[in-house]
């Protein structure tokens, strides 16, 4: 820069101090004649001034050629021997300099006296892009509008024109890129989908490569990415490479929440996802995601995100960058006392043509500078390399840009270190570097405003065209709430450098013979190889772990699941089919952190691996009698031996758990001595056989307890008689309560439940079958061993069942059903018959529809009638209508129902009807609110299957059909083939079949055959 006449602190530069002080007495002579005629003076004044060499100012006023003022190239030496007139001039250019009266700190303008014209909607995103025939394209949002406007055609603006969608989410976050290919270009923003109910999600605008904004206005598809890729992707921002690829990262509004690219052909048609970090469990920050891309198709991500594993982590900024076509790679930017500004006004990111990046980040109103080398590495590539560099609080817009001659540009809008300041910056404030941010230029107020409220500011001059573009929003002088924003240009002599050059390996040795290249290797028709997402696990019990994931690949074989922990590497630990989306893991050990990751193949090609996610296997919580002891003689075994699980935190059999559980008398009226009291466990289950008291008495009770111990190590039993003879006491009565059709839901956490899946229906917001369906009593209190009472009510398709202090649960009612066995307590059982009378599916008058008790014998209830792993076959099963099992393959393949899942627990099939039913998202009513989820956790609702499916003859309706059943611990899966979309798949009418039965039984003679 040229020294100018005045320093900073506005005293006379030492270089021309010969000249005012030896003409100090012609000052006020000239004074006068300025004055008189300051026009005339100007022009004599201009007539003896250059303009810096490189840089073109275009439209400049005379005052601003006085801010960028190069003196006459007089030397001192020379001066002596001018004409009096000359030193006379010199002075009072001088003079006239010094008395200007602005800022000193700013610098000579570059600028072009700024435009205001039609983009008048724009609050705090900008986002400048050039084309590859140099139209600069400005994007940005207030309100419902996203504002496209082209920049540079014309005298100033063309005009504006929305390419949104019209929904009124005020928080859109527009961006811009251009194919470098054919020139069209894509607008991406935050969006709602009309009617849908879901928030935050992305759409793209499709803006033709001959729209121009004046002679050409005719606009794109809007193409919403929900549609391409099957879930949210919040806070977009684009960039195209340079095989015209669409490069899109956002937030991805899973659980956990990720941050994630998603790449399009120019087709629209997914290619890959990529996820580059995944927040915290229960976290939801947001991370306003922006992107740049260099000559060489580099990527880079700077961002807002969680520091740490808790949910409440601070959020601190990083940047993410893919160099060479490897993997991404974290790097923290968070400069030292960071206090992030919300939003995209709070940062922003640049290419170079060289491979450079840079990151400006408003860092609690300073302008802070980041840089990263170019080439690959890590955290050693970037360097904060400016800090607080305007020297101005600021809380309104900042931007970075480059341009082709190699300079960086900084931009910060509105700033005051104080409400008192004497020197604010107010407007659109400029500073540029010409040696890679080491120093900066002064300050250019390159869009002055009076008004103290500068909303948004964007930059680039990195395209064709030789310009860089630099736009300013912010309210109107008066103050009135309108917006405006303005538009100034300065030239610059670059030129476009091409492809980033390969980095120069130094002297090369001998030129080694050159193998021969193989061809490129082209999947097949059909295959689309890209790895899998959104890989995450349910513990389920001490030795199972479920594992679920997104399918991007097209025409794979199957997926690999690997797994490390419990002191092993990583191994390979099973396999699925192709379009498999699940497996579960039953070889994990108790108590053991596993870490899990997932690909898919064809052949020997593998895709890169899933994320990767942990988790820990339950241990040993609790004690429970499962069989109580029951009554006997002094000196002989009990009538029945007791039986002890070893439970975990779930309430699931600890399988793996190796060990004893021993027995002491906790009541003992008769002073008596307990034998054969300590048994090895067993899958979980401690089995007595030899238990016998010495003593006759009335009240006895047994604690149990295990070693190695539980969580909750010791549990008691009910009490018992020893005599010579004794008999078990009749159960209390039951309250069987009222029949009562769509009587009101009796407690609040009922009604929650039944809102979450059913309330849509009622709605009218799907059309789906019940979860639930209607009532069918009122509120019903019965008798339970553990807690005294519970409260219960039924549905048609299940009750629902509250004891003190626990969740609500729906029981075990299909098991009970088919084998009789009816549970008191949680370790409390009486038998009954299992009715042969009551029909599982269809008319209840119809004497072929198959019974409960017909699903006894194909049904696992004590490790009994296992089934192969049958994943992909087709279901083929029947059962006639006197229970006799069989195969129909041309029933089958009639209607093509295939085997899809296998619960290796009872190890059972699971049809692909049923798994898809179980496993669906829809409208689901939350806090209140309607969103979109699971419609159900199919464990806890369905439980596991408790046999195959079977297909059946069934009269529904007075009509005789095909129907597929299916029976699980908990309810009754049917598929009708002829019933409408929505309503196929039905759960049973398990509720009313359970509530008839157990009226029948506990009303009837004694029919107990054992507890």
């Amino acid at each position: 820069m040229v020294k100018p006449f005045r320093n900073t602190k506005g005293k006379p530069n030492p270089a021309y101090s010969d000249t005012l002080l030896t003409y100090r007495g012609t000052v006020f002579l000239f004074f006068f004649i300025f004055t008189a005629n300051p026009v005339n003076f100007y022009q004599v004044i201009l007539a003896g001034c250059s303009v810096p060499t490189g840089i073109r100012s275009e439209a400049l006023t005379m005052r601003e050629y006085l801010f960028m003022v190069k003196p006459f190239r007089w030397q001192r030496s020379n001066l002596h021997r001018k004409i009096t007139g000359l030193f006379l001039l010199s002075l009072l250019v001088t003079l006239i300099t010094a008395s200007v009266s602005v800022p000193t700190t700013l610098a000579a303008p570059i600028f072009s006296s700024p435009a205001t014209a039609a983009q008048g909607r724009l609050n705090y995103d900008a986002n400048i892009r050039i084309r590859k025939d140099g139209l600069a394209f400005l994007v940005g949002s207030r309100g419902a509008y996203i504002n496209l406007t082209v920049l540079n055609n014309g005298g100033s603006y063309a005009g504006s024109v929305d390419v949104g969608n019209g929904d009124d989410n005020g928080n859109k976050y527009p961006y811009i890129a251009f194919s470098p290919v054919d020139g069209t270009g894509y607008v991406t923003w935050n969006s709602l989908h009309p009617g849908s109910g879901i928030t935050y999600e992305t759409y793209i605008r499709v803006i033709p490569a001959a729209y121009n904004g004046t002679s050409n206005t005719t606009l794109g598809s809007v193409v919403r990415l929900f549609d391409k890729i099957g879930y949210q992707l919040a806070q977009p921002s684009i960039v195209v490479d340079s095989a015209g690829h669409l490069n899109i990262v956002g937030y991805a509004a899973l659980n956990p929440v990720q941050l994630r690219m998603v790449t399009l052909d120019s087709n629209f048609n997914l290619l890959s996802q990529t996820t580059l970090d995944t927040q915290p469990a229960g976290a939801r920050a947001e991370m306003d995601p922006i992107i740049c891309i260099d000559r060489a198709d580099n990527l880079h991500v700077a961002t807002s995100f969680p520091y740490g594993t808790s949910s409440d982590s601070p959020v601190r900024l990083f940047a993410y960058d893919r160099v060479n076509s490897g993997s991404f790679v974290k790097t923290s930017i968070t400069p030292s006392g960071w206090s992030t500004v919300a939003g995209r006004r709070g940062k922003d990111i640049a290419c170079a043509a060289d491979g450079t990046v840079y990151v400006a980040t408003n860092n609690g109103g300073k302008y802070d500078l980041f840089k990263r080398t170019a080439g690959s590495g890590g955290s050693e590539k970037w360097a904060q390399i400016q800090s607080n560099l305007f020297g101005k609080a600021n809380q309104s817009g900042i931007a970075v840009g480059t341009s082709l001659d190699g300079r960086v540009w900084a931009v910060q809008g509105d700033g005051a270190n104080s409400g008192s300041d004497p020197t604010p910056i107010i407007g659109t404030n400029v500073k540029y570097s010409t040696d890679g941010g080491k120093t900066f230029s002064a300050n250019e107020r390159a869009i002055p405003q009076n008004y103290y409220a500068n909303y948004a500011v964007a930059i680039d001059g990195n395209g064709p065209g030789n310009k860089v573009h630099l736009v300013g929003s912010f309210y109107f002088i008066s103050g009135n709430g309108s917006i405006t924003t303005s538009y100034a240009v300065a030239s610059v002599n670059g030129s476009d450098p091409g492809p980033i050059p390969t980095p120069d390996p130094g002297t090369p040795g001998p030129t080694p013979t050159p193998e021969p290249t193989p061809p490129p290797t082209t999947p097949p028709s059909g295959v689309s190889l890209i790895e899998p997402t959104d890989l995450h696990l349910t513990v389920r019990s001490s030795n199972r772990v479920d594992l679920v994931w997104m399918d991007n690949s097209t025409g794979e074989d199957g997926f690999h699941v690997e797994r490390k922990g419990g002191g092993k590497d990583w191994s390979e630990i099973g396999t699925t089919g192709a379009d498999d989306t699940s497996y579960t893991d039953n070889s994990a050990s108790m108590n053991t952190a596993y870490t899990y990751r997932v690909r898919a193949s064809k052949g020997s090609d593998f895709t890169d691996y899933s994320n990767e996610s942990s988790a820990t296997t339950l241990g040993p919580a609790s004690l429970t009698f499962s069989a109580q002891p029951g009554t006997g003689a002094a000196g002989q075994p009990l009538s029945q031996q007791p039986k002890v699980n070893i439970l975990d935190k779930n309430g699931n059999l600890v399988t793996n758990f190796t060990g004893q559980v021993t027995l002491a008398l906790a009541n003992n009226p008769s002073g008596a001595t307990l034998s054969g009291n300590a048994v090895t466990v067993s899958g979980g289950i401690a089995t007595f056989t030899g238990v016998q008291l010495d003593k006759a008495g009335d009240g006895y009770t047994l604690t149990a307890t295990a070693n190695p111990a539980a969580a909750n190590n010791a549990t008691t039993s009910i009490g018992f008689n020893v005599a010579a003879s004794g008999t078990t006491p009749p159960p209390p009565p039951v309250d069987l309560g009222q029949d009562q059709r769509d009587a009101p839901i009796a407690l609040a956490q009922f009604q929650s439940l039944w809102d979450r899946s059913d309330k849509a229906i009622v709605d009218g917001k799907t059309s789906r079958s019940w979860t639930w369906g209607p009532s069918i009593t009122g509120l019903i209190t019965e008798p339970y061993a553990e807690g005294g009472t519970r409260q219960v009510q039924y549905f048609d398709k299940t009750r629902m069942e509250q004891t003190s202090g626990r969740d609500v649960t729906n029981g075990l009612l299909a098991k009970e059903l088919v084998t009789g066995l009816m549970q008191l307590g949680d370790n409390t059982f009486k038998q009954y018959p299992a009715d042969n009378t009551i029909k599982i599916a269809g008319d209840q008058n119809a004497p072929q529809n198959p019974t409960y008790a017909m699903f006894r014998k194909v049904s696992t209830i004590d490790q009994e009638n296992h089934a192969p792993s049958a994943g992909g076959s087709i279901v083929n099963l029947t059962m006639s209508k006197d229970g006799t099992v069989g195969s129909d393959d041309a029933l089958g393949a009639k209607y093509n129902v295939k085997n899809q899942y296998f619960d290796n627990t009872l190890q059972h099939n699971v049809p692909d009807v049923f798994w898809n039913f179980m496993n669906q998202t829809g409208p689901i009513y939350v806090n209140g609110n309607y969103t979109t989820g699971p419609v159900v956790d199919w464990l806890s609702t369905m439980g596991l299957p408790l046999s195959e499916a079977y297909w059946t003859r069934t009269v529904v309706a007075g009509v005789e059909q095909d129907v597929l059943v299916q029976i699980f611990e908990r309810r009754v899966l049917t598929y009708t083939p002829s019933n409408p979309d929505g309503y196929k798949v039905e759960m049973g009418n398990v509720g009313q079949h359970y509530r008839e039965w157990r009226k029948a039984v506990l009303t009837a003679p004694s029919t107990v055959t054992g507890q």
